[in-house]
């Protein structure tokens, strides 16, 4: 039932969020392992929608999926790109207008692999943009529902351990865009298939 997986998928997302606020203790404290390992990001982004479907079906939001990088295998923790990806298109979801797009682009290049996420709704201010990645969100009310403000500070988090950079823009009339890039393998690469970083 419909009614269902939405209550469902809203207990995951409580459960989700108290699992964002102790991952950003431990990033914060020094004590995250990321655990590297080889994966399709297609996939992850795929597995993504699914999970969100039931929000976005709600909404009738229509996902848009572009990939130039299809099967690609990158090399980092999975379970961290996992909710960075989640959270960015929760964020998307949420805050589109009824009836509308969610478009998700990945173009890869020779060392990197960029994940470029667009909505239709409503619109960030420049400012914005430049501080919604930040730990306080006071100033970006748009973004601030319990869990998603500590989540996108979280996203920043990850994508930089994974010597990443992650931003957004807007056109200051309906779109809003989220990109991080991040390297195809770990820079402090080894020739096993799975390897655990400090931070």
């Amino acid at each position: 039932l419909n009614w269902q997986k939405k209550l469902d998928f809203h207990d995951k997302l409580c459960y989700l969020n108290s699992r964002k606020l102790l991952k950003t203790y431990r990033y914060e404290n020094g004590k995250k392992h990321l655990v590297f390992e080889y994966f399709s990001l297609s996939e992850l982004v795929i597995e993504c929608f699914e999970e969100i479907s039931p929000v976005a079906q709600e909404k009738e939001v229509e996902f848009v999926y572009k990939d130039n990088g299809l099967n690609t295998i990158i090399e980092a923790d999975r379970v961290d790109m996992k909710t960075v990806v989640l959270n960015l298109l929760s964020n998307a979801v949420m805050y589109s207008n009824h009836n509308e797009q969610v478009t998700v682009n990945i173009e890869v290049s020779t060392n990197h692999i960029q994940v470029e996420i667009t909505s239709r709704g409503i619109t960030l201010s420049e400012r914005e943009c430049s501080t919604m990645f930040n730990k306080t969100t006071g100033e970006v009310p748009k973004y601030t529902t319990i869990g998603h403000g500590i989540g996108l500070y979280l996203c920043k988090k990850i994508v930089e351990s994974h010597y990443g950079r992650i931003s957004a823009s807007t056109d200051g009339k309906i779109c809003n865009k989220f990109l991080f890039t991040i390297p195809l393998t770990h820079q402090k690469h080894s020739f096993e298939a799975s390897q655990t970083l400090y931070i």
